[in-house]
């Protein structure tokens, strides 16, 4: 019962998380895991999981210090529990080369966001909306040289194949043109930057409001 109780605080926090209200989302994870912890263990496979979803928090709220320190430590304990390849393990990964992005460690964060790419293609296939989030973060961390190279050159076209799985309206589509609009203003093409994240900024005001954290990234871009 106490495991299923965990599910549901988990879920409320990943809840929180896609509202923008990031601050509850941590103190919903932290006070579930802290509660938990006590009868199931601090290596049990959900206790990890709602750590790692604090970690995502604490991100958000640009607690970067904190977050590297949670996520490394949940990461290596899925990694020697469950498999490099686990779910968990790939989506603390997701989460941490966020964070070593934000703190400047570019080669870190690109070798890990690699690795989780390929887990999650062989754990997930390379349809998953997850493993096209993970290749959507590679727009982001590429420089302008390596963007028109990665995967081929087909890198650049990531939002076409998510239309294709996932549909125009799925956040991850919206999120890899966004992406995609940033790696076109690096490249100097303006113009199909600005169709890109016009495109971006009016979904996300449609969808979540004006005042919604990624509506306002994607207003700043435009800007």
């Amino acid at each position: 019962m106490l495991a299923d109780a965990l599910v549901v605080a988990t879920r409320l926090s990943v809840a929180l998380h896609r509202t923008g209200d990031y601050l509850s989302a941590w103190e919903t994870a932290r006070a579930a895991a802290d509660l938990s912890e006590r009868q199931l263990g601090a290596e049990h496979r959900l206790v990890l999981a709602t750590r790692s979803r604090a970690g995502r928090a604490l991100f958000r709220l640009e607690r970067y210090t904190e977050a590297e320190l949670l996520l490394e430590r949940v990461r290596a304990a899925q990694k020697r529990l469950f498999g490099a390849d686990d779910p968990d393990t790939l989506d603390s990964g997701h989460g941490l080369q966020l964070v070593l992005g934000n703190l400047g460690r570019r080669d870190d964060a690109l070798s890990l966001l690699r690795s989780t790419i390929a887990g999650r293609r062989t754990t997930l296939g390379h349809a998953h909306p997850l493993t096209l989030r993970s290749r959507s973060s590679l727009l982001v961390l590429l420089s302008a040289s390596e963007v028109v190279t990665e995967e081929d050159g087909v890198l650049l076209h990531l939002p076409s194949e998510c239309v294709r799985f996932l549909g125009p309206d799925h956040t991850v589509t919206l999120g890899a043109r966004h992406n995609r609009a940033w790696a076109l203003y690096l490249l100097g093409r303006f113009d199909e930057a600005d169709q890109e994240i016009q495109l971006v900024t009016e979904s996300y005001r449609r969808r979540f409001g004006p005042d919604y954290p990624i509506a306002l990234s994607a207003q700043q871009l435009l800007s």
